[in-house]
């Protein structure tokens, strides 16, 4: 199955969501995924963050991924760069 449909309502978009790895996070990237936006994924757990980006990948979501650490001012801004440049 893939995210494409004529209702989604974030086509166009970019969504940069924290906490991918599991709970409330993970629920959101894959709906805004669904929803036809485009992902910058931030975990800091490596191996949680490659599944969660597999997981949008092998549905058909557009996202890039980037292991961070929240608390760390320097991670969030390369995040917001590495975003922007894609």
């Amino acid at each position: 199955a893939t995210f494409e449909g004529e209702n989604m309502l974030l086509v166009d978009k970019v969504a940069m969501v924290t906490g991918v790895g599991r709970g409330i996070g993970k629920a959101s990237a894959i709906e805004f995924a669904r929803e036809g936006a485009r992902l910058i994924l931030a975990e800091l757990d490596d191996e949680s963050l490659k599944r969660t980006t597999a997981e949008i990948q092998e549905l058909g979501g557009e996202s890039i991924a980037l292991k961070t650490d929240v608390t760390d001012r320097d991670q969030i801004e390369a995040l917001v760069r590495a975003g922007a440049e894609k």
